[in-house]
C-alpha cells in the first residue's frame, strides 16, 4: 500500500519519502482529508497547487472512516476508497496516502489527525498545513476543537464556486491563508451521479481509477 504506515517496498524504493521526512527537520507537510468517494482530479489539482505555492515537501491524502458531517451517509467500502487513492497517486512522488483515520475507526475528527502528524513527524505548527475547501470553511466553527486546530497547524483554504464567505468571521479569515488557484468545480457526488446515469467521467476522475470503478461496479 502507498500509505504512511503500510508501505510496499516498491513505493519506498521509488520515492524514498518516509525516511526523508523523518530525518529532515525543515520538512513542510500538507494534509488533505475527505471521503474520497471517489478521489477526483480536483483533489489532485489542489494538492499540486498547494505543493507549489506553499513549498510543501509532501501532501498526505487522508481518507476518513466516518466524516463528522456525513455520519448518516453511506460511503463506499473504505478498502475501495483507499485503493482508488493508491491507484490515482501511484505516480505522484510528492503525494502519500495515510490510512490513520481508517485504522482509528469511528468518527474521524481532524484535530486527532493533526495531533497524529504533529507527533509522528515532530512538526511545529508553522510546518504543518491543513488544506480544506471554502465549503468546509463556512462550517469550520462547528468542527471539533477548531481553535486547537488553528493553534497546531496552518490553515490553507481553496475557493469553491458558489460558496459565499461573507458570513465567515473576520477573525478566522485573519488566521488562514487562501490558496491562489483557479476555482475548482468538481465534486465526488457529480462523478457518482454521472456513473449511475452512464455519462462520461474522463474529465473528472483520474484515469487510473476508472477501470477499477467499473470492475467493482461502484456507484452504479
Amino acid at each position: 500500500m502507498i500509505t504512511v504506515d503500510i508501505l510496499d517496498n516498491n513505493f519506498l524504493s521509488k520515492n524514498n519519502t518516509i525516511n526523508d521526512l523523518n530525518s529532515d527537520k525543515q520538512r513542510r507537510i500538507g494534509i488533505l482529508g475527505g471521503s474520497f468517494d471517489p478521489v477526483h482530479l480536483g483533489h489532485i489539482r489542489i494538492a499540486r497547487i498547494s505543493l507549489e505555492k506553499i513549498s510543501l515537501d509532501r501532501v498526505f491524502f487522508v481518507p476518513a472512516a466516518i466524516p463528522p458531517h456525513k455520519q448518516h451517509v453511506e460511503l463506499s467500502d473504505q478498502r475501495h476508497r483507499l485503493k482508488m487513492l493508491q491507484l490515482a497517486l501511484a505516480n505522484e512522488p510528492a503525494f502519500c496516502v495515510s490510512d490513520v483515520e481508517l485504522r482509528r475507526q469511528g468518527v474521524s475528527y481532524t484535530i486527532d489527525t493533526i495531533y497524529y502528524f504533529k507527533k509522528k513527524y515532530h512538526l511545529p505548527p508553522e510546518r504543518l498545513f491543513l488544506i480544506i475547501g471554502a465549503d468546509n470553511l463556512v462550517h469550520f466553527h462547528q468542527w471539533k476543537a477548531p481553535q486547537k486546530i488553528l493553534q497546531n497547524c496552518q490553515l490553507l483554504v481553496y475557493r469553491r464556486p458558489e460558496v459565499d464567505l461573507s458570513m465567515v468571521d473576520d477573525h478566522l479569515k485573519n488566521q488562514l491563508q487562501f490558496i491562489d488557484a483557479p476555482l475548482i468545480d468538481i465534486s465526488a457526488s457529480d462523478i457518482r451521479e454521472k456513473i449511475a446515469s452512464g455519462q462520461d467521467i474522463s474529465q473528472l476522475a483520474p484515469p487510473e481509477i476508472i477501470p477499477y470503478i467499473f470492475r467493482h461496479h461502484l456507484y452504479h
